[in-house]
């Protein structure tokens, strides 16, 4: 065999310098390029996981915020109501009421304490009803709960006890007297409503005569120190109704 020529020295080395490129493309620059895909879509992939957490991490943000602003919302409405409420205190803001308007009270009616919020629900008493609402029973005879036994202990939404008793007050006055004391009930800093008004004119005294229904709430748990609201100082004792001689007052 003939030695080969420098010519074709030239092309094999060419031609090995071809395969090797092309060798060396498939092998690792191709591999290259589809790993560096792979990793795009990763990182994509991570990007988009990025943004979905920021976003989660700002609407978790806004919730704590707007949870906060609920408990505040919801100790607020909790404190706003007396821990419990003896009968010396409803009949003392009774007297308060009669002061302050000008009616006459000459009997008083007290009803059976009575639940009106269990299980962070309300439940329907004295014969009321919340139609399509599903509200929870409760057994008037069943023994106490701890909370309704010690009402000043704080505990959680869902286990604080409503409690609520009607006062079923005789009452006479003017139009005027009976205006105010059911704007004196609604504008009072406890809980309190009227309800079941029934009145009829005296034309004997030229007076309007009922029954007026007055409720009292508290809410056993709300962690409130029960504050005695009667100042025994402030009654003055008469023979002229079922207080006696009463004179105005403050609040």
């Amino acid at each position: 065999m003939s030695a080969l020529t420098a010519g074709q020295k030239k092309i094999i080395l060419i031609v090995a310098a071809i395969v090797l490129l092309l060798v060396s493309y498939f092998l690792i620059f191709q591999n290259n390029m589809q790993r560096s895909s792979e990793l795009s879509s990763e990182t994509a992939q991570l990007n988009t996981e990025i943004d979905r957490l920021t976003q989660l991490q700002a609407e978790v943000n806004q919730m704590r915020g707007e949870a906060t602003t609920q408990q505040e919302v919801v100790n607020e409405f909790t404190y706003s109501f007396p821990c419990k409420l003896e009968q010396e205190g409803a009949i003392y803001y009774v007297y308060r009421m009669m002061v302050k308007s000008g009616i006459t009270i000459n009997s008083i009616g007290i009803g059976a304490d009575q639940t009106m919020v269990t299980n962070g629900k309300y439940v329907p008493f004295d014969g009321r009803s919340y139609e399509g609402v599903n509200v929870p029973t409760v057994d008037p005879n069943a023994e106490k709960s701890q909370v309704e036994l010690d009402p000043q202990t704080r505990v959680p939404l869902n286990e604080m006890v409503g409690k609520t008793v009607g006062y079923t007050l005789s009452i006479s006055g003017t139009e005027k007297e009976i205006y105010k004391a059911i704007n004196w009930v609604e504008n009072n800093e406890k809980p309190m409503s009227v309800t079941n008004l029934s009145l009829s004119y005296d034309s004997t005294t030229g007076k309007l005569s009922g029954t007026m229904m007055v409720y009292f709430h508290s809410m056993n748990g709300n962690g409130m120190t029960y504050d005695d609201p009667v100042d025994v100082e402030d009654f003055d004792i008469g023979p002229d109704n079922i207080f006696g001689i009463l004179k105005k007052g403050n609040n």
